[in-house]
This record gives C-alpha cells, structure tokens and sequence, in this order.
C-alpha cells in the first residue's frame, strides 16, 4: 500500500511540475499573439495586397483577435487584486462570457471565410470568382459580428451566479458543452479543412491550363497562392490548437458527476491549464472572502491535502474534521475589501505551538489558520472551493486519526497518523 501511494504521488508531482512550467509560459503566446496580429494587419494592409479577399479577411480576424486579447485579458488582470464583478453581479457575469462568445466565433468565422474565398478564386467557374469582388467580401464582414449575437442568445439566460462563480445552470451543462464542441470545435475545423482541400485540388487543375505566355496572369496566380499557402498554415494552427479546449468543455460536462482521483484529477488539471486559466477561486459562506490559488497548489504535495481530526479542529469549523492544504503565503492571495476576517489565537494546540485561526465575522467560515512556528506557511481550507468538487484531491494523510468517531473509516492510500505528522 505504502508503495503504491508514493508512486501516485510521485506521479501528481510530475503533473504538478509539468503544469507549473505551462503556467510560467501562458504570457508568452499572449504577448507574441499580440504583436502577430498587429504586424498582420500592416502587411496586409499593403497597397498591393488590398484588393485581395483573403487579405481583406485575414485583416478583419486580426483585428478582432486584438480585441479578444484586450478584452479577455483585461477582464481577467482585474480579478486578481480586485473582487471580480462576475462574482457578484449577474449583468456583468451574463454579458462577459456572451461578449467573449461572440468574438471569439466572430474571429474563426472571418479565417472560415477566408478559406472559402481562396476555394473561390482557384475555381474555374466563373460565378465563384465573382463571389471575391470587394463589395461582397466587405458586406461579409460587415454582417458576421451581427449574427453571431443572435446564434448565441440563449447563452445569457442559463448563465447564473452560484456560491459567487459564474457558472452555467445545471439543466445546461450538457447541452453547453455539446453546442460548444460542435458549434466552436468541428464545424469550422470541418469547413476550413474541405475548403483549403478544395483549394488544392483547384491549384493542380490550374498548373495545366495556365499557358507560359500569360505572365500577368501567373503573376497574380503566384501571389494568391502565397496566400494560400499561409491560408493554409493558420487553418493547420487553427486545428491543431482549436480542439482541445471543446473537447475539454465536453469531457468535463460528460463526467461533472463522477468521482474522480487524485491521480485523474492531476492529468485533468494539466489539460485544464493548457486551455483555459489556471486559476482557482473560492470563497466563504457570504461570499464577502475569496481566496485565490494556482491549480497546480492543488495536486503539490510537498505538504499535500490533508484531514485533520484533532477536537480543536472539529470545533473550529463545527465538522468531523478539517480538510486543508498547507501552501507558502505568498501562492495565496486573499481578498477581503471589507476588512471582516477575524483572527482568533488557539493556544490549546496539542502541538503546543500557537495557531492563529483566520475565519470570516460575518458567516463565521474558517478561511485558514497560521503556526507560529511556520509563519510563512498558510493552512487553507478547502471546504472553500467546495463548489469544485471534481478539482479537490483526495487527502494523501489523516492527523489525529485516534480522535477520529469510531464509525469513521479511514482513506485507502493515505498515510494515517495518531498524532501530527510532524
């Protein structure tokens, strides 16, 4: 048994270690994404490139992919020193993700467009072409940021606020996660694939007719088929960093309900940072205190979750015992912008060192407690995060095992221990 507990948790170590490393680096493609887009939007903007539908289209998805940055990030830096407004107003929580929503599938309709027009102008058809004038092409992008507010109008009414998170209704989630997965994930993965195949299929058709003697002609072919090509690599990036996150949202609705280890919870958690952020956020009854810690605090076990089941404990919080995780004070960010945490000073510890036990005056929470022999070192309570359930990891030990009720059984896999573990 004892074996096989260290070799899972080596193993959530690894994870850790690995999701700490991703985290480290999420600011480098949002910077560079940044100054991508930017510099796209002057080349295409050229005097000679202007007149190109695709240009023009990958110029519209750049300038909304610049959007998307300073509107997602901006929402988000907010939240880390400040209370998030999505926590507690339901306008706000409602009209955000919507928002995001919209841009986001605004951006992968243009780099759709895009690819349909570059099928459009490699055709031998002459209706097709003229589907790549200017006018049409402006009118398109025009018309596709008022579509898709009226294709997602259901979102805002099944987004609610529950225990201060901006969540989505139970009756939702599946439907949700189905929409997104197909709606954000296959449909235009499916139709920038068929349309850039087409297009090559079209590029081989035209090697055989142009004649040597129509130089204008190759010359204007040559250019659009450097658009191509990068059409091309972007709908490749497109795929191969577009399906994760609807798949993610999918998996996560398909198991909500589903016990989940440590172990499992740790690969999710890898995948989960990888598409969305990896930040976690919990709060106290009221929902006045909220405590913020990275994801991947939740699975370091270099002190780990545990359960402790001393009798200063199950009075502190009023349980059977206290489940908490010890972490470093400054990976803990608390925010109480009306002063209500309480101190309260437990010098009957069995260990005989003073803790200090931190708790909301207001609803009476534990928020997290502080020894006075590791003043660095906060123990939080994960009960606040008890909104996260399928995230929480099973403690890897039990303190205190011997004050534990008689009809309590202890956890397989974890290390008990009658005493402290120090």
């Amino acid at each position: 048994m004892t074996t096989n507990t260290t070799s899972s948790n080596t193993f959530v170590v690894y994870l850790a270690n690995i999701q700490k490393q991703i985290t480290r680096t999420l600011v480098v493609p949002l910077v560079v994404g940044f100054i991508g887009n930017f510099i796209s939007c002057i080349v295409f903007r050229q005097k000679q490139l202007r007149s190109n539908a695709m240009s023009l289209l990958l110029t519209a998805a750049s300038i909304f992919n610049i959007i998307v940055l300073i509107y997602g990030i901006g929402t988000s830096l907010y939240g880390v020193d400040h209370t998030s407004p999505e926590t507690y107003s339901v306008v706000f929580c409602k009209i955000r993700i919507y928002i995001r929503h919209i841009l986001l599938m605004t951006v992968r309709s243009y780099i759709t467009l895009a690819s349909a027009a570059s099928f459009a102008l490699t055709s031998s058809r002459t209706n097709l072409r003229s589907l790549c004038e200017m006018r049409y092409v402006k009118w398109a992008i025009v018309v596709v940021p008022f579509i898709w507010p009226l294709i997602a109008i259901h979102m805002p009414f099944f987004t609610i606020i529950r225990n201060n998170q901006c969540v989505n209704a139970n009756s939702y989630v599946i439907p949700y996660a189905i929409y997104f997965f197909l709606v954000v994930g296959i449909f235009p993965v499916v139709s920038m694939v068929i349309f850039i195949l087409l297009t090559v299929k079209n590029l081989r058709s035209l090697r055989r007719r142009i004649q040597p003697s129509l130089v204008n002609r190759v010359t204007l072919k040559s250019r659009d088929q450097q658009f191509i090509r990068m059409l091309s690599a972007l709908v490749i990036m497109y795929v191969t960093t577009n399906l994760f996150y609807p798949s993610n949202v999918l998996y996560s609705a398909i198991t909500n309900w589903s016990y989940k280890s440590s172990d499992r919870i740790a690969i999710e958690s890898v995948v989960y940072s990888i598409t969305t952020s990896s930040e976690l956020i919990g709060h106290c009854l009221c929902g006045e205190i909220k405590v913020k810690i990275q994801r991947e605090s939740l699975n370091d076990i270099s002190n780990g979750a545990y359960l402790c089941h001393c009798e200063n404990c199950k009075r502190a919080g009023g349980g059977l015992c206290s489940y908490g995780l010890r972490l470093p004070e400054d990976k803990v960010v608390v925010l109480d912008s009306k002063s209500l945490i309480k101190k309260y000073d437990d010098t009957n510890t069995k260990s005989k060192n003073l803790l200090e036990r931190y708790f909301c005056s207001q609803c009476g929470s534990p928020i997290y407690g502080k020894r006075s022999n590791s003043p660095n070192i906060l123990s939080i309570k994960l009960s606040l995060f008890s909104d996260k359930i399928d995230q929480l990891p099973c403690p890897i030990k039990q303190i205190f095992c011997k004050e534990m009720m008689k009809w309590e059984k202890k956890i397989d896999g974890a290390k008990h221990y009658d005493e402290s573990a120090e």
